[in-house]
């Protein structure tokens, strides 16, 4: 369509209340060498995440903590901090219990690729959440069992 002058927007929408906002290429893996997510970043992951990527979570994205899946690694001194760590696809929206309760180690979380979330529960129940949906997977002490026996 190209450009557009905003007397054309408002005779289109019916008003002249128009927000700009960039546009976020959903497509890359952008990444930061700090701890804090810029905003761009946030967002573009909050677009991504309608909801929290807990199993069977259906908190709003918006209104939760975004988490390192991978914990993020400070540096020693002396020693530096492994670069880009804060990146789209290290990070998922958790709200405060859900994300305490993965830091504290009690469940455990890996994204083997961008967007899908495989989680490990206390009793050794997986999970697979993706696009907001929450998918029951082998159990590990039953894989272990399946693999011993083969």
């Amino acid at each position: 369509m190209g450009p557009v002058l905003l007397p054309d927007i408002a005779r289109l929408l019916g008003h002249f209340r128009v927000r700009v906002i960039p546009v976020i290429d959903q497509n890359g893996d952008p990444s930061v060498d700090a701890y804090q997510i810029p905003d761009r970043m946030r967002m573009a992951l909050q677009l991504r995440e309608d909801t929290s990527v807990f199993p069977y979570s259906s908190r709003r994205s918006w209104s939760c903590d975004l988490d390192h899946t991978e914990p993020f690694q400070f540096g020693r001194p002396g020693s530096p901090r492994p670069p880009g760590q804060t990146r789209v696809s290290n990070l998922g929206p958790l709200s405060r219990r859900e994300h305490r309760a993965k830091t504290a180690g009690v469940w455990k979380v890996r994204q083997p690729v961008q967007g899908l979330y495989v989680w490990t529960s206390p009793t050794g129940q997986r999970f697979a959440v993706v696009n907001g949906h929450t998918h029951r997977l082998p159990d590990v002490q039953n894989s272990d069992r399946m693999e011993t026996a083969a």
